[in-house]
């Protein structure tokens, strides 16, 4: 393996537990996985492009659902409920003694700055930060990696890209980079994270 100048991480599913926050949110709700998700994927998009505010397309789920809750009050109890993943937070650790790292995220106006601010002992080892609702270009659009290579001032291979989307990845590995399909859910990631801290450490 060609060793990177950079590794560029994914938030939701990789360094944050975004599962978690969805099912207290629908769990408050009162409602079911296969009700939720549909609605909130399609709303999802514009939220990630910065089309609509975060508590914009609360509400427009929270209509689409026929729910009547406050959709400040939903989105504010959404994010009460975001925590690390502890073994992502170890690896980034180690990895940041050797290594450049980034921050390449589909995410919501303002959200990202609220992380930081909440995790700054996480965020505080990164040195590049491209969000997609200030780009307003999302993953797997190939201009969102194309911004990555542009203010990393590298490309291909030189570049190690860790994320929970399997399209994201394919999106990464059209522009040759090195790439790691994190998997949270069997052992909330402790099996992915020694995996990368095998081949890059």
């Amino acid at each position: 393996m060609m060793k990177p100048n950079w590794i560029v991480f994914d938030i939701g599913g990789v360094i944050l537990d975004w599962h978690r926050c969805r099912q207290a949110t629908i769990e408050k709700l009162n409602l079911s996985l296969d009700e939720f998700n549909p609605v909130f994927s399609k709303i999802l998009p514009l939220m990630e492009d910065g089309s609509i505010t975060p508590e914009e397309g609360f509400k427009d789920i929270l209509k689409n659902l026929n729910h009547n809750s406050d959709p400040e009050e939903i989105f504010t109890y959404w994010q009460s409920h975001l925590v690390p993943i502890n073994s992502t937070v170890d690896l980034i650790i180690k990895l940041q003694k050797q290594y450049r790292l980034a921050i390449c995220t589909n995410t919501w106006i303002n959200v990202l700055k609220s992380n930081i601010i909440t995790f700054p002992s996480i965020f505080h080892n990164f040195q590049l930060f491209i969000d997609s609702s200030v780009e307003k270009i999302c993953k797997p659009n190939p201009k969102i990696y194309q911004i990555v290579e542009s203010q990393t001032r590298t490309s291909g291979k030189d570049i190690f890209f860790i994320d929970d989307s399997f399209s994201n990845i394919e999106g990464a590995k059209f522009l040759n980079w090195q790439t790691y399909l994190f998997d949270l859910k069997e052992d909330s990631g402790a099996n992915s994270c020694e995996k990368i801290a095998e081949i890059l450490l």
